[in-house]
């Protein structure tokens, strides 16, 4: 199924209960996604998780866009973080995240916090976009509408005049360079200390505001 066969619209909040599935067979194939949740996704983790997605989309800055295929199914989506407002993006020391009985805590806290930590120290304070998910089911990917969800963003990024920021991971991040990312700092985890192989790299990336010559 080709990209253009593919109609995107702002999520409804019925559509929460799909992301969690779609978001981890996404992930899933990823070392350091099996080695923070080594069992798997089970029914408590997609109500979890559904829970959060409604909760930043409507208590939060958190805008989500689903792709849905010409027979009605749910493909992919996208959740960009709106950081407007004039104080811009602010660091929240009481959000503690809930990763779920079955997965491995202290792993979570250090990739994402890691990840997260490089964010605050580059972009508190200022006002901007942050392309937090960018999902598609295995079985969707390769056609084009992940291209197609960033790009939506990336439109509306350009409309308020504001920067772009997103956590990339290596297969990742082509795509972004390719619409004008640049690294702005690679953060690094020797998989080895938690019983796999290799490092993990993810690039956190920022696109300037783009200006139409």
């Amino acid at each position: 199924m080709a990209s253009s066969q593919i109609t995107l619209s702002e999520a409804l909040p019925s559509d929460f209960e799909t992301f969690p599935t779609i978001s981890h067979l996404a992930f899933s194939p990823t070392q350091i996604n099996q080695l923070m949740f080594p069992a798997g996704l089970d029914a408590s983790d997609i109500s979890r998780n559904a829970s959060k997605y409604k909760d930043r989309a409507t208590n939060g800055c958190s805008k989500f866009v689903k792709a849905v295929s010409a027979d009605g199914e749910i493909v992919g989506f996208s959740e960009w973080l709106y950081c407007t407002e004039e104080k811009g993006m602010t660091k929240k020391p009481n959000d503690i995240p809930d990763w779920g009985p079955n997965a491995n805590s202290e792993l979570c806290d250090l990739f994402f916090g890691g990840l997260h930590k490089a964010r605050i120290a580059a972009m508190e304070g200022k006002r901007c976009l942050v392309l937090q998910i960018l999902a598609i089911h295995p079985s969707h990917q390769g056609k084009g509408i992940g291209t197609r969800l960033l790009q939506e963003g990336l439109r509306q990024a350009d409309e308020l005049g504001l920067p772009v920021w997103v956590e990339a991971s290596e297969k990742g991040r082509p795509l972004y360079r390719k619409f004008g990312f640049n690294d702005f700092k690679t953060i690094e985890i020797d998989l080895a200390e938690w019983g796999g192989e290799g490092i993990d790299k993810h690039v956190c990336m920022l696109r300037e505001v783009h200006i139409e010559s």
